[in-house]
């Protein structure tokens, strides 16, 4: 009841309280039979199962067959005769040796058999004497095996295939066989079974992990590969695109096409013509590195002399004075030549002048623009202000004229007011005609002074002319002077 989603109280069951109890009656009914469904189908299944295994069909038959075959390969796979060692003496001549050895190879041990040979109608001595030979037989034979598994150990050392691994694990074997072979017999078949088993899942493991690296580098080497086939198609699929643009565009302008096809030509020409000089700059270099090896041999140091090694001291000493002379010449020479520079010449005078000039041209006349900005400024200052008092004296006088109107007296002092503004602007404008004429008188002054600066000019340039007339006709009376004799 731990499990019933309905609540029900003892005191419930005991009066019978039917409407709390059917939920939890119908909850158990369901609960029941789907426990017995479960059963049901469980039961069915394991009959089905039985029936199958006591009287199966053709197909399980088959499939359980095919089954144990595939188990049985899969066991014989896994524990198939595998040679260990090898042998590398002959093998021994009688068939039990063989047999014996082969087994041995193979990794069997088996029990070492002794040939008794017991004969009731011969002698004892006989039999002692043949008991003998053949446990000698025995002991030589088991030190030919020994020597030959010494043989083999040696052999594995020196195989390259094996790991260090594998072939501590061979020694190991051997040694035990060699210790068998001693004492004359060899383990049980149980021992010899779990460490055949042993070195078997040794291999197998062994393989498995070279499988998986193998399958691993073939799936790296798989992806490189798709890889390389993607960029070689994506190429392809370039390749193809651009042979169409360029058959269009051989249809569509042929003649650029045959320009292209000459330029491709030219250009296979060059890369030929390139690898010929080089191949005949190679050449050259190779030969005239032999003639300078030639000449490095046919060249011998010449042995010098106590007295020629003194005169190359002199002449040596004589050198560093004359160097220090002409150092000291070098030295005063460069400091004529800056003082030379520092003195300019005349056709660097007359360039000074000429820039001179032009700077002085271009400063006046920037002098200039601003004074007739400045003039133009105040003209037109004084026109703004002259016709503010106009403005303001035709206002004053719209408004006093109506009120001027109505009285004598108000007349009277209206036209005395007039009359001051009319006196006061001739005054003004007497003032002005004044400046007019002054600012006249100004400009005729300065237009006389510049045709006297004009004239001055040219006098001035005539007789610069002059000048140089004279200047070259004294250089040349001294030319003269200096090639007639005195």
């Amino acid at each position: 009841m731990i499990k019933c989603p309905h609540r029900i109280e003892p005191h419930q069951i005991q009066g019978l309280d039917f409407i709390h109890i059917f939920p939890v009656i119908q909850w158990l009914l369901k609960g029941s039979m789907e426990a017995r469904q479960e059963k049901c189908a469980f039961i069915r299944s394991y009959s089905i199962n039985q029936y199958d295994k006591l009287f199966p069909s053709k197909t399980q038959s088959e499939d359980s067959k095919r089954n144990i075959e595939n188990n049985i390969k899969i066991v014989e796979e896994a524990y198939g005769p595998r040679r260990y060692y090898k042998r590398k003496n002959a093998p021994p001549p009688d068939l039990l040796s063989r047999v014996q050895i082969t087994l041995l190879e193979y990794g069997f041990r088996g029990d070492q058999k002794s040939f008794k040979q017991s004969d009731q109608e011969k002698d004892t001595n006989t039999i002692k004497s043949l008991e003998e030979h053949v446990e000698e037989e025995e002991k030589r034979k088991i030190d030919q095996f020994i020597a030959d598994l010494t043989v083999a150990n040696k052999e594995i050392l020196q195989d390259e295939e094996l790991t260090k691994k594998d072939k501590d694990i061979l020694i190991k074997h051997y040694k035990e066989l060699h210790f068998e072979l001693k004492d004359g017999g060899v383990r049980s078949k149980e021992e010899q079974q779990i460490s055949i088993l042993e070195e078997q899942y040794y291999f197998v493991d062994k393989t498995i992990e070279k499988l998986k690296e193998k399958n691993h580098q073939l799936q790296e080497d798989i992806k490189k590969e798709r890889e390389r086939l993607s960029r070689t198609q994506d190429m392809l699929e370039e390749a193809h695109k651009s042979l169409k643009a360029f058959e269009e565009q051989e249809r569509q302008n042929p003649s650029a096409v045959k320009e292209i096809e000459e330029l491709v030509i030219l250009n296979d020409n060059l890369k030929k013509q390139e690898v010929s000089f080089k191949e005949s700059c190679k050449k050259e270099m190779l030969k005239l590195e032999t003639e300078i090896g030639e000449f490095k041999q046919i060249m011998s140091p010449v042995e010098v002399t106590p007295q020629q090694q003194k005169e190359i001291e002199e002449l040596s000493e004589k050198i560093k004075l004359v160097r220090l002379q002409l150092a000291k010449k070098n030295q005063i020479v460069a400091k004529l030549e800056r003082q030379l520079d520092d003195i300019p010449n005349r056709a660097e005078m007359t360039q000074y002048q000429r820039r001179f000039l032009e700077l002085y041209n271009q400063v006046a006349a920037k002098h200039k623009e601003t004074k007739q900005y400045y003039t133009l400024y105040n003209t037109l200052e004084d026109k703004r202000r002259y016709m503010q008092k106009e403005l303001s004296l035709l206002n004053s006088v719209a408004e006093n004229y109506p009120s001027a109107r109505e009285s004598s007296s108000g007349k009277e002092e209206f036209l005395t007011q007039l009359n001051n503004i009319v006196d006061s602007l001739k005054q003004n404008r007497f003032k002005i005609e004044k400046q007019v004429l002054e600012e006249k008188r100004k400009r005729d002054n300065a237009a006389n002074s510049l045709q006297n600066l004009l004239e001055l000019q040219r006098t001035y340039a005539t007789a610069i002319k002059e000048l140089g007339r004279e200047c070259k006709n004294y250089e040349v009376l001294l030319a003269r002077k200096k090639d007639s004799p005195l």
